[in-house]
């Protein structure tokens, strides 16, 4: 319950539950980031103290009372422009459609593909369209024009037909007159290929278009958009809903959406109690999911989980004790199912100086055991890669090694549009479940035929923690459910004591003072050497990429034989998500080439297969007018699909250029030292 000292709401609140998406909605409206902050400040100034359940008024006051004075000149940035899985021109090319459109045509629009409006609810919230048409009118005007835009169909196909398919599309035409449509797409090559062109396009828009507006509004806005609220009002104590959510937005907003596909907004819909911090739609809950530790929905309180997964015919219990508060202490353990004596694995972290693994399965010697000392700005550092452990998806797995599958069903649950079965009671919480349908479910293990099945996630209501995953065959096995990943126990405490994240130590465990990688924590400090060192050492041109998946991964070049100056040096990437490798050379004869030669900017590659990648994707490279000169790229991404993983390998390799005197400065950066916060403290 809200405490006041009236009776209105606390409008700080309408912040933060509408304004990012507010925020993108007036990007799409506008084209232009400037004309988008202004309207939104003009948006929250306007409405008299709203009811904070309705979005009406804001939305209503994106309309532009005035012809836009500025310019449409809305850019996506390439990681939104790779999400959306448009190339630069095609992009430009539907963002130019938008741009031919009425503001109150483009609000409508987005209403659609970012807020998750069907087109009867569109006309409610935002009024009439220019010239008396539909919403439904309008968007199917809007996919006939993006059809041409795209190249999805010829370029002399007209509207009229488009639209016709359209409408036949979405169920809306007479039944005779959609019988002898059907008939003739199937007797009529030309007629079935625009039916196809007019399938794409639908397919691809509720991901391309919020791919390419997928932005945090500025912290200066935000901070403008708070001062309006609270200077609307006198002397509200703000609820403790709005306090967390407070708490929650410094943290998280200047972040990007991971991967915003946004869905029917059924979460704001069916939950009248959410709290402004939680996701208000399907999309958004996949993102806190995947952000639950980088933007983490709580700010003190230790969470305490247990969860089986499912491998083979083998079982794992994983358990986790992540501190909330600074210094955000750590500690995780994978056992076998059913089995006390030592963990198969086990990482912990004290926050303050003191970082430990046991078992650790990812060095490169093996199994092995280390306490690491390190600065307290440096186990802020290395948190952000240690929290994500056990990883499914890392260079140098043992092939059986235990991990945590969640994250690819989290990546495939956003890539395939799940929606919204409702809520449910799970280990006495309340818990989110979504579903969606695929022919090649992430499950872990060596057995990976391809089995169409609908996939549940049950998601908790306040940690954003994956509690199940039920895997429901289709077909002969339809009446079964199988569950690779469930919860045993979640709770979140008020204090552990600090024994709880420390290890037992012995003579059996090295000791080393700091860490130069998290994924290998055996490399030791004298392995690393500068990337000047690594270019001088290197045989021929040492090549690195430009452009990373996060710019804010740790980079490091490592001596791999002779440590003075071996020849043989390698460079590593390491960020919280992905991790990158590249490798001196071809690899070694067990590893097997998919046979087919992609391009990526001045260099030709292929895939590879091999136990030695683990569950990452790699691939061997090479300049067409140098095939026997070839290095090793390998990229671990934890919240990717298949198909996302091998955009983003292409796009490692076209950036790679040589290390010189022009190139140092900036590939210099990502290998200087790192005290970013570890978020979350």
């Amino acid at each position: 319950m809200t405490n006041t000292t009236d009776a209105s709401p606390d409008r700080s609140a309408l912040v933060y539950r509408y304004h990012e998406r507010l925020y993108r909605l007036a990007l799409l409206t506008t084209g232009n980031a400037d004309a988008a902050a202004a309207l939104l400040q003009q948006a929250y100034r306007e409405p008299p103290a709203p009811d904070i359940d309705n979005e009406t008024p804001l939305l209503r006051a994106l309309l532009p009372k005035q012809p836009p004075r500025r310019r449409w000149r809305w850019s996506a940035g390439d990681g939104d422009l790779a999400r959306s899985t448009l190339d630069r021109a095609r992009a430009d090319a539907l963002l130019q459609t938008l741009a031919q459109l009425a503001p109150a045509e483009r609000l409508a629009i987005g209403l659609a593909y970012l807020g998750g409006y069907a087109p009867d609810e569109i006309e409610p919230q935002i009024g009439g369209l220019p010239d008396g048409a539909t919403p439904a009118g309008l968007l199917a005007r809007f996919r006939a024009s993006a059809a041409h835009a795209l190249d999805l169909v010829p370029a002399d196909a007209g509207e009229e037909t488009l639209m016709r398919l359209d409408r036949w599309l979405d169920g809306l035409l007479p039944e005779e007159e959609s019988i002898a449509l059907r008939r003739a797409a199937l007797e009529q090559p030309a007629l079935r290929d625009l039916r196809d062109g007019m399938i794409a396009v639908r397919e691809l828009m509720p991901r391309a278009l919020p791919a390419l507006f997928a932005v945090a509004p500025p912290r200066a806005l935000t901070a403008r958009l708070l001062k309006i609220a609270q200077g609307s009002q006198r002397a509200i104590v703000p609820s403790l809903s709005a306090r967390r959510a407070r708490a929650t937005l410094v943290l998280g907003v200047l972040a990007l959406t991971a991967a915003i596909i946004l869905l029917p907004s059924l979460l704001a819909r069916s939950s009248r109690t959410a709290t402004p911090a939680r996701p208000t739609n399907v999309a958004e809950l996949i993102d806190a999911a995947i952000h639950r530790f980088d933007r983490p929905p709580l700010q003190a309180g230790v969470l305490h989980e247990q969860y089986l997964v499912a491998r083979d015919d083998v079982t794992y219990l994983i358990e986790r004790w992540y501190d909330y508060a600074a210094p955000n202490r750590l500690a995780i353990s994978v056992r076998q199912e059913g089995r006390n004596g030592t963990p198969l694995m086990q990482v912990s972290s004290d926050g303050h100086s003191l970082v430990q693994f046991r078992n650790f399965l990812e060095g490169p010697n093996g199994a092995r055991s280390i306490d690491v000392n390190v600065a307290e700005s440096e186990a802020r550092a290395v948190l952000p890669l240690l929290r994500g452990q056990p990883t499914m998806t890392s260079f140098g797995r043992a092939p059986g090694a235990p991990g945590d599958p969640g994250p690819l069903f989290l990546a495939q649950a956003r890539a395939a549009t799940a929606s919204l079965l409702g809520t449910t009671t799970m280990l006495g919480r309340q818990a989110y479940l979504l579903t969606y349908r695929t022919d090649q479910p992430p499950t872990p293990g060596q057995r990976q035929a391809a089995q169409p099945s609908q996939v549940v996630l049950a998601i908790d209501a306040e940690t954003y923690a994956l509690l199940d995953v039920s895997l429901i065959a289709e077909g002969a096995a339809e009446s079964s459910a199988h569950h690779p990943i469930q919860a045993r126990q979640l709770e979140v405490l008020h204090d552990v004591p600090d024994e709880q994240f420390r290890l037992a130590t012995s003579s059996d465990v090295t000791q080393h003072n700091g860490i130069a990688s998290v994924r290998f924590p055996f490399i030791t400090g004298d392995q690393v050497i500068s990337l000047e060192d690594a270019a001088r050492r290197a045989p021929r041109a040492l090549l690195a990429p430009r452009q990373l998946p996060d710019e804010r991964m740790r980079g490091l070049a490592v001596a791999v034989d002779n440590r003075r100056d071996g020849q043989n040096v390698i460079l590593l990437y390491e960020g919280e998500f992905q991790n990158l490798i590249v490798l001196p050379g071809p690899l070694s004869n067990d590893a097997r080439r998919d046979g087919q030669e992609y391009t990526a900017g001045d260099f030709r590659y292929q895939l590879v297969r091999g136990p030695q990648f683990g569950g990452g994707l790699a691939a061997v490279v090479y300049r067409p007018n140098a095939p026997d000169e070839q290095l090793t790229m390998i990229l671990n991404d934890e919240y990717a699909t298949s198909e996302e993983r091998q955009a983003t390998l292409q796009r490692l390799i076209a950036s790679l250029t040589p290390v010189d005197t022009q190139s140092l400065p900036a590939l210099r950066r990502n290998f200087e030292a790192h005290d970013a916060a570890a978020g979350g403290g």
